[in-house]
Order: C-alpha cells, then sequence, then structure tokens
C-alpha cells in the first residue's frame, strides 16, 4: 500500500505540539518501515550476498539487473533469479552473467541464454526458419556431412575401352558442380549396380576421379580383374573418398579406364522389375555458399 507520512510538513521541535511524536505517529512510521521492507530492495550483488536472508526474501540487484528470490533449495536455501529476461544490447549484454541468464538483444532481435560459459542463442526474430537458431546449429552440425550439395545419374552402359584418362568419356554427361569453401573435405560417392572386365586375364576397370576440366584427380577404385581366360570379373559396389578442392566453384565427374586391353562396362538402366537401378555420383558437404 501505499506510505502516507504521519505530518505532511515532517515534525516540529518543542515547543511546537502540533506534530506529536505519539502512537498514532510511530503506528504510521511503523507501518511504513514494513510496507519498504517488504517491498523488492535493490541492493548489488556485494551486498546481497552479505545478507541473511529469510526464505521468501526478494531483491533487485542492480549488478546483475536481476530479480532474486531467496528459496528453499535443495542442497541449501540459495538465491534463485526469477526469470525476467534483460532486454538489452549486442555490446551491452551483462558483464558479469550467471548460467541460465537470458537476455534480448534489440539490434539483433536476438534472444540468447547464457550456459555458464559463453552465450548461446536460442531464438532469431528476423529468422524465418521455425527451429531457433541453437537448435538450427545443432543440427546444421550433424548434417553437414551428410547434406547432399550435388548429384547427377545414369540410366545407360558406359563403355570403357581407353587406357589412359585424357582418352576417356565422362562417365556423366554434367559435371557435378558446388561452391566450395577452400577447407571442408567434401564426401564423393558413386554408386553402380553392376560392371564388367574384359574376358581377358589380369584386365581390370580403373575408375578415376576427374575435374570438371578433365584434370586427373586420382584413382577411385579398380573393378576385377578377370583370374580365368574367356571369362568376365563382375562386380556391383559403392565407392567412396573425400575431395578438398580450392575455394570458389569446383567441379568432378568420373572416367572409367580398361586395363590392360580391351573393354568392359559400368552397367545401369531405369530400374524396374529385372532391371538394373540408375548408377549415380553424389556429393556431400556442409552447405553451399
Amino acid at each position: 500500500m501505499p506510505y502516507t507520512r504521519p505530518y505532511a510538513g515532517g515534525f516540529q521541535d518543542f515547543p511546537n505540539t502540533t506534530t506529536p511524536i505519539n502512537a498514532a505517529a510511530l503506528n504510521t512510521i511503523d507501518v511504513g518501515v514494513k510496507t519498504a521492507n517488504d517491498q523488492f530492495q535493490t541492493v548489488t550483488t556485494a551486498q546481497r550476498t552479505a545478507l541473511t536472508p529469510s526464505v521468501g526474501q526478494a531483491v533487485w540487484d542492480s549488478d546483475l539487473r536481476q530479480l532474486m528470490v531467496y528459496i528453499n533449495a535443495a542442497g541449501g536455501n540459495a538465491w534463485q533469479p526469477v526469470g525476467n529476461t534483460i532486454v538489452c544490447s549486442s555490446t551491452t549484454r551483462p558483464s558479469t552473467p550467471f548460467e541460465g541468464q537470458e537476455i534480448y538483444e534489440t539490434d539483433t532481435n536476438k534472444t540468447l541464454v547464457y550456459n555458464g560459459s559463453s552465450w548461446v542463442e536460442t531464438s532469431d526474430l528476423d529468422s524465418t526458419d521455425a527451429l531457433p537458431t541453437s537448435a538450427q546449429t545443432k543440427l546444421t552440425n550433424v548434417y553437414n556431412s551428410v547434406q547432399r550439395l550435388a548429384y547427377g545419374t545414369r540410366t545407360s552402359d558406359y563403355t570403357a575401352n581407353q587406357t589412359t584418362v585424357g582418352a576417356a568419356a565422362d562417365v556423366f554427361s554434367s559435371d557435378l558442380t558446388w561452391t566450395a569453401d577452400g577447407t571442408s573435405s567434401y564426401r564423393i560417392e558413386f554408386f553402380v549396380p553392376q560392371s564388367y572386365t574384359e574376358t581377358t586375364v589380369d584386365t581390370f576397370l580403373e575408375v578415376h576421379l576427374v575435374s570438371g576440366a578433365g584434370t586427373d584427380l586420382g584413382i577411385l577404385g579398380r573393378i576385377g580383374p578377370s583370374q580365368v581366360s574367356g571369362k568376365r570379373a563382375y562386380w556391383s559396389g559403392h565407392l567412396v573418398t573425400y575431395y578438398t578442392p580450392s575455394v570458389g566453384s569446383a567441379s568432378i565427374n568420373l572416367r572409367c579406364l580398361c586395363l590392360s586391353s580391351g573393354s568392359g562396362a559400368l552397367q545401369a538402366a531405369s530400374g524396374g522389375a529385372g532391371a538394373f537401378l540408375p548408377m549415380w555420383l553424389a556429393v556431400f558437404g556442409p552447405p553451399i555458399t
């Protein structure tokens, strides 16, 4: 309740008797003191920790800018912050935050919580994503290594009849292209439903990863060899490697060689009953920049 002074003009010295110190005046003061004591006191953190509070006592910590209540907690009574969010900017965050403290930044429109060592973003009003940014970050971290950035398929056989990368044709009609950050190792995966070698003994297929310009980036895998004259070696496989291109636009393809003579093939089709599925090449990695 609001405090009403015993005498609007204050007490007067004796012999003035218009403002006597009597029970009515003292009770008015007493009620005022009690009312003030029952309200939130503004204290510094040092002053708060020096108090001998009773359970239920509440104060305003001017250092933390936080309403604190002394509660009966498991393991001992303690000061507990009451869930007010500090409104500040990204440059005026609390200088001595406590774990669990929450702020809202007016210049970034973000809500953050202090985890004991750093501020963690929990939401961003400027973001149109359904998840808070912190949750998005966690999901991004989980899916960075499996997010598909580029993908290509082939539904027809590829004839491998060359012995050099420069003479061989690209396996896929279009290169796989993405924007590389210059530091990430991108996961390259190639799947072929079936392949076969020449019938000549010790003839094998060799799959090379090449750049969009046709530069040989290395052997992705070998298929075969045939060990019986007049018989082919067959293989169905899934080849995986990691590639770190320079920053900027990156592109890859595959070329397949037949070593040491004749020809072999990578086989694929459109799928369906009794038919091969497409062969495919894919790039996985961090989000496209």
